[in-house]
């Protein structure tokens, strides 16, 4: 078949069953709270930091621990999911982990239990463990529920939790802090409940029936079910992942993931803390401010991984890093409002949009029965190296004189372009094309 019969086949614009959009919503909506517990902690970061006396090293360990908590619980848990089954099955390990960390997230806001520095980095990491886990199979239930020709595009819509969630976080970080003054800071943790409404949403209508209907669907009308619901792996959970870590895209997706999010780390460890320092904005007036990126990342988190549904995820995501370099570049030249603003909003064309697309191709290069497992692989780098990437540059902020001068940021926005432009020749040059339309 040829790409003009595949995209007349396919449509302009994806058309999902009513049971699967209220599953890309649910699973949307529970990614959103997902991100809200992450962004939530860099919203508070100059508050925090001022709080506790926190030196670079100090703040950016606590960010590294987080992530590299989330990332080690990523993999097994994975491994279990995908040892359970998939489909509806899916729900059982994944909806425990989503009812335990934000039961974990919830107690933060109680000044007991998150009184000290050492306690808070405690009760976050606990977050982070269920976060983790939830993180790594949720692009499996999404991928399980639509025909393979739109997995990019339910992926990238799902995936707009992120720029949500983050937003969602600096906007109540900053009423609260508006509201009921930076001593109550806490009080942002309560929202966290909010993630039982959609979990109980998605509990109830993944079931086993729903499952086989919207595939019958997707028969009569000409779509590739998805193929990776079908798998089951023949190997056991370490055979598994060894087996994976061998597969080239997956490696190369897993690194460049790595590379992105330590840049957008970088990003959420220093910039609100810039803005603050050198343009002297109060902390209500960052936690707001340093989000302003989801708005062009919700938008194209869609965009980008639809495109590369059609264009092919190789040349998507290779201009994407070279547009990301470059926006990284102008950061230290925007020293107005306004373009404040507006580099950010350059930003938002790509800081979300990679991710789904990473993960479709890690997805869609995984071997029988392990899409969770070669998620997870891509997810563990991405949280290694973003974790690790804030701290070992945090060194340069005191090196050139503290959090008070820009010349250690500046730096720090250096590397960040230089590991983009990385990514983007690691993109071209390492990796092979996935998508269904673009092979056809």
């Amino acid at each position: 078949m040829g790409n003009e019969e595949v995209a007349k086949k396919v449509g302009v614009w994806p058309r999902g069953t009513g049971w699967v959009w209220g599953m890309t919503i649910s699973t949307w909506a529970i990614w959103l709270m997902n991100c809200f517990n992450f962004g939530v902690v860099w919203a508070l970061g100059p508050l925090l930091i001022d709080r506790w006396y926190l030196t670079p090293a100090a703040w950016t360990l606590f960010l590294a621990v987080m992530q590299w908590t989330r990332g080690a619980f990523g993999v097994p848990g994975a491994a279990i999911s995908d040892k359970i089954g998939s489909g509806y099955k899916r729900k059982y390990f994944w909806g425990v982990m989503i009812v335990f960390y934000t039961i974990v997230s919830f107690l933060t806001a109680f000044r007991t239990i998150s009184m000290t520095f050492i306690r808070f980095i405690l009760v976050r990491c606990g977050v982070q463990i269920g976060c983790g886990v939830e993180e790594t199979v949720r692009p499996s239930v999404v991928a399980e529920v639509w025909p393979d020709e739109h997995r990019g595009f339910a992926l990238g819509l799902t995936h707009t939790g992120f720029p949500f969630g983050v937003l969602l976080a600096g906007l109540l970080v900053s009423w609260t802090l508006g509201r009921f003054g930076s001593d109550n800071w806490r009080y942002v943790f309560y929202f966290t409940l909010i993630s039982f409404v959609p979990l109980v949403w998605y509990y109830l209508i993944s079931t086993k029936g729903a499952y086989e209907k919207a595939y019958v669907e997707f028969d009569r009308k000409g779509l590739t079910k998805p193929s990776l619901a079908r798998e089951v792996s023949e190997v056991s959970g370490g055979q598994l992942v060894a087996r994976t870590l061998k597969i080239r895209n997956v490696q190369s997706s897993a690194i460049n993931a790595g590379l992105f999010m330590a840049v957008i780390s970088m990003f959420m460890a220093f910039y609100p803390k810039y803005l603050s320092e050198i343009h002297g904005f109060n902390y209500a007036q960052v936690a707001a401010l340093a989000v302003v990126w989801s708005i062009t990342g919700a938008i194209f988190q869609v965009l980008l991984p639809w495109w590369s549904d059609r264009l092919g995820r190789k040349p998507v995501l290779t201009l994407a890093a070279i547009w990301m370099g470059l926006v990284m570049i102008a950061l230290p030249f925007c020293t107005t409002l306004l373009l404040v603003i507006l580099v950010q909003i350059a930003y938002g064309f790509v800081i979300n949009a990679v991710y789904p697309i990473l993960y479709a191709v890690g997805a869609e290069s995984a071997e029988k029965g392990g899409v969770a497992t070669a998620v997870s692989v891509v997810a563990l780098v991405l949280f290694l190296l973003g974790g690790g990437f804030p701290l070992l540059v945090s060194p340069l902020i005191q090196v050139f004189g503290g959090w008070g001068v820009a010349r250690g940021y500046i730096w720090i926005f250096g590397i960040m372009a230089a590991l983009c432009f990385i990514a983007a020749a690691i993109q071209h040059w390492r990796t092979t094309e996935t998508a269904v339309l673009a092979k056809k």
